[in-house]
């Protein structure tokens, strides 16, 4: 088994606002093979967020041998649901995402469970998987349990996977490795970045988080407090133990993908990504 290695168009948001199919064409060109969209205007915008059919996108998939894997999703209505899963059916899409939760209470998070569970329900039925992702701030505790674990067990899980961003698991405190096994076979997909080298000292954000709920506000607050834009490096040249985290992905999960996230570069987003791409061939177990 190996994880077929993709990218989150995340990573090159300044060049998709530019032009969507330029940016596709270069990622093609670079070598990646698999897309996992990134949508922060899914009330308008049912597919890229960047206004192109689901005709139109997927001519152009087809045309360079493209496919999307998932697309992380904000947000999610009872409203737009159902139009975005007609679109990513459309596409050939593998599911959708959850990209973060927010929340202030305990409650909060149930309530989450709630609405992912009935998205997840729909998606399954229409050929798709529904996934959560995390950041640092999901493995806050309530009555002992952090918030992946009340997801976990309080969402059903031919309804809910997950997608685990194992550097934002990192900085949290956790061992994403140990969130690997803990997610099992619920795992279908990870997020790979890398933590620079020379500023491991402020890696935990979470104890920085203390027991209060984490909005969107809080979270910009805690990551600005250490510059944290610094914190991004390309694959291979910060201090994560990839390999690591690619065989026990290997061995626990039915993670199918490993998927770059960059979150914040030091050079174009472009060049960064290329960057990562040829790295990414020093390790085993992953699919080109």
């Amino acid at each position: 088994m190996s994880l077929k290695l993709g990218i989150q168009l995340f990573s090159v948001r300044e060049e998709m606002a530019k032009s969507v199919e330029n940016t596709i064409r270069t990622l093609a060109d670079i070598g990646y093979r698999r897309l996992e969209l990134s949508n922060h205007n899914a009330l308008n915008d049912f597919g890229t967020g960047f206004g192109m059919s689901a005709a139109d996108f997927k001519k152009l998939l087809d045309e360079l041998g493209l496919e999307v894997v998932t697309n992380t999703v904000n947000p999610y209505t009872d409203d737009n649901i159902d139009k975005l899963i007609e679109y990513h059916v459309a596409i050939g899409a593998k599911g959708l995402v959850l990209p973060v939760v927010w929340y202030e209470t305990r409650d909060d998070v149930l309530r989450c469970c709630e609405n992912i569970n009935r998205w997840g329900k729909k998606c399954h039925e229409a050929g798709l998987y529904y996934l959560f992702h995390n950041h640092f701030h999901e493995f806050q505790k309530f009555d002992g349990k952090t918030v992946v674990d009340l997801v976990l067990e309080n969402t059903d899980p031919d309804y809910v996977g997950f997608e685990l961003d194992t550097y934002w698991a990192m900085r949290a405190g956790v061992d994403p490795c140990d969130v690997l096994r803990q997610q099992g076979k619920r795992c279908k997909a990870i997020h790979q970045k890398d933590y620079t080298k020379g500023r491991e000292g402020h890696i935990n954000l979470l104890e920085r988080a203390g027991t209060k709920g984490v909005s969107l506000e809080r979270f910009k607050e805690i990551c600005q407090s250490v510059n944290y834009e610094k914190d991004f490096t390309e694959i291979g040249s910060g201090i994560m133990d990839i390999q690591k985290i690619i065989d026990t992905a290997i061995e626990y999960t039915d993670a199918g993908y490993i998927l770059l996230e960059q979150d914040h570069a030091s050079v174009p987003q472009l060049d960064s990504v290329r960057k990562s791409f040829e790295n990414f061939k020093r390790f085993t177990g992953i699919e080109f």
